[in-house]
């Protein structure tokens, strides 16, 4: 049986754009976690992502971006190897991150 905290991680999960290979992903949101070790939670991570998120996949990947563009206005943003990511970006890598190695 799934639990809320399962099922809204799933959601969560569908909305990371996957671009660039996973592997690569994935490495950037370990390095995330690495540095904000706090964060190493599915639940949080999800919460954080999802925060006044609509669940619509229309809906939530333009809201996901949005919250994006107001990171980067706002200077939420953190360097991880060299990359300059919003700190929904990067969040959105640790959740991948999660996901692969919590199955």
């Amino acid at each position: 049986m799934s639990s809320a905290t399962d099922v809204a991680f799933d959601d969560a999960l569908k909305f990371i754009s996957l671009s660039p290979p996973p592997g690569f992903l994935i490495n950037i949101g370990q390095r995330y976690l690495y540095r904000r070790p706090w964060e190493s939670h599915r639940g949080l991570l999800t919460g954080l992502l999802l925060n006044d998120v609509s669940l619509s996949e229309q809906g939530a990947s333009s809201e996901i971006n949005a919250k994006i563009e107001m990171d980067f206005a706002d200077s939420d943003i953190v360097e991880i190897d060299g990359w300059l990511l919003s700190l929904t970006e990067a969040r959105q890598y640790a959740l991948l991150s999660l996901s692969d190695s919590q199955g």
